[in-house]
């Protein structure tokens, strides 16, 4: 190498040090943008969540509560849990993310609704189906039951399981029995959709009796449900679904811009 060339290398890496140094200036000078998170401060599982999700970087200013502010001052607005997403008002004029929820306790006019970005508790239809059938291979009907809105908040269950080439059937318990399933053409499998009503009105213990009763693997969307007895148990944990949120922030970060509707979680 000549002297000359050693000057111009030597030049250009100052150069690209100044550039470096200005971009960081840059970066340090632009404000942060302030992330409102609405959380039950008191909730484990919340905050396993939150550990996952929050990224740590001085572009995100987080300030948490557990009721809407008097005075709101927020760029982004996540709730975690379906009490906190109540607590948002109409029209905030920001971007709401609601997570770790079920599906099913979002109301029909926020899951589509301009700026909002639902991350839900529940595993995304395709991936449960194919894990169902990794699990038992051998299964080829499938009864499906939630208490209400089985059309309403599960089709997409029921269609994924038909797309990749099931029998399904669904029942809502609030009008028929779910002896009346097991009365006919009995499923290989029962699945225990994600449907809080199953729970307020304590019914999973009952469901899952009747599957012992008969035979039938009870399938389940909760580690709970694993540990009470389903032959299988196909769940977001709290770690997917704040990994999965941090996604969106970054994405938001960067780009300014979220998804909007629903957004199923990596498992």
């Amino acid at each position: 190498m000549t002297g000359k060339q050693q000057t111009q290398g030597s030049g250009h890496r100052r150069l690209a040090a100044a550039l470096a140094l200005l971009l960081l200036l840059f970066a340090t000078a632009l404000p942060a943008r302030t992330l409102l998170v609405l959380t039950d401060k008191d909730s484990l599982l919340a905050e396993r969540f939150l550990e996952h999700a929050l990224p740590e970087t001085p572009e995100l200013r987080v300030v948490r509560e557990d009721h809407w502010p008097v005075e709101v001052d927020a760029d982004l607005v996540m709730t975690v849990g379906s009490l906190m997403l109540s607590k948002v008002p109409a029209n905030t004029g920001r971007p709401v993310i609601a997570a770790f929820l079920p599906l099913a306790s979002v109301p029909a006019g926020l899951r589509h609704a301009p700026g909002y970005t639902i991350l839900p508790l529940d595993p995304a239809p395709p991936r449960f189906i194919q894990e169902l059938k990794q699990g038992l291979p051998h299964i080829q009907r499938v009864g499906f039951v939630a208490y209400t809105e089985l059309e309403r908040d599960f089709k997409a269950y029921l269609d994924s399981a038909r797309e990749q080439g099931l029998q399904a059937e669904g029942v809502s318990l609030a009008q028929t029995p779910l002896t009346a399933m097991l009365r006919g053409q009995r499923p290989d499998a029962i699945v225990i959709l994600p449907d809080p009503a199953l729970y307020r009105r304590k019914l999973i213990y009952q469901i899952m009796l009747n599957s012992f009763r008969k035979q039938i693997p009870a399938i389940g969307t909760t580690q709970n449900m694993y540990r009470a007895g389903a032959a299988l148990s196909i769940f977001v944990s709290p770690e997917d679904c704040g990994l999965r949120a941090r996604e969106l922030l970054q994405q938001w970060l960067q780009h300014d811009r979220l998804p909007e509707g629903i957004q199923y979680s990596h498992r």
